[in-house]
């Protein structure tokens, strides 16, 4: 355990030499959990059906997945196949849409990241080195910026299905905190919540003039402190006690 566990960490010229090999090794020596091969039976260029396969041992990909049980969670990993397409309609030659659309990483990898960085505030270097300890799956820093960049995008429609059933309801209770940025400075977050929902808005400065816009069609009772731009919108509204 020693050897393993503390004495690589702290010695300089085994650390780097131990992050080398892991580098050339990790991606490369996976157990692989299950092998699908991926082929189409129509020609996305011309919808012809009479094709030739050709195979070609380059033409491999592997998806790194998590499990979740009642025992815990694991990694799964699945290899990919296909064969070069030949269509003897048009001609063309093509791969799979499926597999050319493979991710290296699968959901639940990345909201196990998006899970850490958000409810324990973990650093994108601290996520990778997690990933890495606890189940052997190669993570990088910028493959966890990466991760909350398209989850991001992933549930945009998530978070307007939210903010809509928050307007649309008949009560909200609003605040905003000032927040201080490294790198960047003092930027506020709005929050929005009708007890059950809740979202939280990023915005530059404290002006709530966007207030009016994004509640305009609230027909409820609006909960909040003594914040001039909440007194101008027109709805009802309740004063916080605790204010």
């Amino acid at each position: 355990y020693q050897r393993n566990k503390v004495y690589i960490r702290t010695n300089p010229h085994l650390k780097r030499s131990q992050t080398r090999r892991h580098r050339k090794q990790d991606k490369k020596h996976l157990a692989v959990n299950r092998c699908v091969e991926l082929c189409s039976e129509l020609c996305p260029f011309c919808g012809g059906s009479e094709l030739a396969r050709r195979q070609d041992g380059r033409l491999t990909r592997l998806t790194r997945d998590l499990r979740i049980s009642s025992s815990g969670i694991r990694r799964w990993v699945t290899r990919f196949t296909t064969t070069w397409h030949f269509c003897h309609r048009c001609g063309k030659r093509f791969l799979p849409r499926e597999y050319l659309r493979l991710d290296e990483y699968s959901h639940a990898v990345k909201s196990w990241a998006m899970y850490e960085h958000v409810q324990h505030r973990a650093s994108f270097a601290n996520i990778a080195e997690k990933c890495k300890e606890f189940f052997g799956v190669p993570v990088s820093s910028p493959d966890v910026y990466t991760f909350k960049h398209l989850l991001s995008r992933y549930y945009e429609e998530t978070y307007q299905s939210i903010l809509k059933n928050i307007v649309g309801g008949t009560l909200i209770h609003a605040d905003e905190t000032e927040v201080d940025l490294r790198g960047v400075g003092k930027r506020y977050i709005w929050v929005l919540t009708n007890l059950e929902d809740v979202v939280f808005l990023y915005k530059g400065s404290r002006e709530g003039s966007f207030l009016t816009e994004l509640l305009k069609d609230f027909r409820g009772v609006l909960v909040s402190d003594f914040y001039a731009p909440y007194d101008a919108l027109a709805c009802e509204q309740q004063k916080c006690l605790i204010h």
